[in-house]
């Protein structure tokens, strides 16, 4: 009879260890990579997902579009495809400033397309319009401490969509450099 038994508890231990180790790889795939099942003791016996973790950084006001790009890839990896789920974890993402520009669309979200609701309204208020950023780009960025490649980068983002010619962008940030590098870089595009 303490043999059964013995043998009962070490069946026991053993599957509380299997789901124990388990459980630490949930744990080891969420850490290292972003996106993972997390799975109770019940779940993790029946493979059901009961969450699903992602990884979001924190809002870029410079750029919405490119933040929200950012999401969708967490999102594809996560296999998040449902609308509310993603629009769920928007409203827990940003911070209150950011979302009292849709203060709206949380109070009394659409039936559906709730996700595509509050990213268009987010993307609105806080892009910068053509305009502006063709002010900016003609009144001149600086330089700084920046590279000069990273001064050209910055400024072919801010031309995007508007000015397609990169003769024009070049010639913008030539008037940008000091004139040391222009005269290396004016005979350094003649060879």
């Amino acid at each position: 009879m303490a043999e059964q038994s013995l043998k009962d508890e070490i069946t026991r231990l053993q599957g509380e260890l299997q789901a124990a180790r388990a459980a630490a790889t949930n744990v080891n795939e969420f850490a290292a990579g972003g996106a993972a099942a997390v799975n109770t003791t019940a779940g993790a016996a029946s493979g059901a997902i009961n969450k699903i973790g992602i990884k979001i950084g924190p809002f870029w006001k410079r750029d919405p579009t490119l933040w929200f790009a950012q999401l969708k890839a967490q999102f594809a990896l996560a296999g998040i495809s449902r609308e509310d789920t993603r629009y769920y974890h928007v409203l827990a993402a940003i911070d209150s400033e950011i979302l009292a520009c849709c203060s709206d669309i949380i109070r009394d979200p659409p039936a559906a397309g709730q996700y595509t609701a509050i990213k268009d309204r987010i993307t609105k208020e806080y892009s910068t319009s053509e305009q502006n950023r063709m002010q900016q780009l003609l009144r001149g960025c600086e330089l700084g401490d920046s590279k000069p490649s990273q001064l050209l980068r910055e400024m072919r983002d801010l031309a995007r969509d508007v000015i397609t010619d990169d003769k024009i962008i070049k010639s913008l940030w030539m008037q940008q450099l000091p004139e040391t590098t222009q005269a290396v870089l004016k005979v350094s595009s003649k060879d």
